[in-house]
């Protein structure tokens, strides 16, 4: 099942510019768009874009940990054969990343170049997101996703440490059910994603257990 999307109807009098609706694109945050029909002088256009993507409730997260079943950890060399020699290179800027700064930022692409340099491979895209307040946080991440299981390519992760625990990026990418790598967890491949999925789950549920049973301040 894939990211749900949602269409935007935007009215004009004559055509767009192409300015125009680059200007709409962003500011709808769409990734696509088309002319669904004119009458006279006034065009309407439909921006497609993805739903935001919500964080699983806790009640969610013990459903989903309940029906877990780990497949084992699996090692890399014994998905060779699915990976191709194509990448799409998806990086995300964190808060915390941000706050290291653009030098961090810059060494992060730089290992993931060394990375497919080694492996002989082609980059054929990179998407990035950047943590931005009220905004979608892994808009790109779909957009990446979808790109590679398209063109038949490989995801790489540039910087999987920076969201370890985060079951809603592990959510994502296991929708779409594209092959994937990371270059700072070698362990990381479509085999295995539903072990770093149950780990996160495990994490959250066991940091909210613990935050219930921390005691209260006593009145002295």
């Amino acid at each position: 099942m894939h990211s749900k999307t949602e269409d935007i109807i935007v009215e004009s009098v004559g055509e767009m510019s192409s300015s125009m609706i680059e200007y709409h694109l962003k500011r709808l945050n769409a990734f696509e768009w088309n002319i669904s029909g004119w009458h006279e002088n006034t065009y309407r256009y439909v921006f497609r874009r993805f739903v935001r993507s919500k964080p699983k409730t806790l009640r969610e997260k013990y459903e989903m940990l309940k029906t877990f079943s780990s497949p084992g950890i699996s090692d890399l060399a014994e998905e060779t054969s699915a990976v191709t020699k194509d990448f799409v290179l998806y990086t995300v800027v964190t808060k915390q990343v941000q706050a290291i700064g653009e030098e961090y930022i810059a060494g992060i692409t730089e290992n993931a170049e060394k990375y497919l340099c080694l492996k002989n491979a082609n980059e054929i895209y990179r998407f990035q997101d950047v943590y931005q307040k009220y905004s979608d946080p892994y808009h790109q991440l779909k957009l990446a996703c979808k790109y590679a299981v398209r063109k038949k390519c490989t995801l790489l992760i540039a910087n999987l440490g920076d969201v370890l625990f985060d079951a809603l990026f592990y959510d994502i990418i296991n929708n779409y059910g594209c092959e994937l790598q990371a270059v700072d967890f070698p362990l990381l491949n479509r085999k295995n994603l539903p072990v770093f999925l149950g780990l996160a789950l495990y994490k959250d549920i066991k940091q909210h257990d613990m935050k219930k049973k921390k005691p209260g301040k006593r009145n002295i």
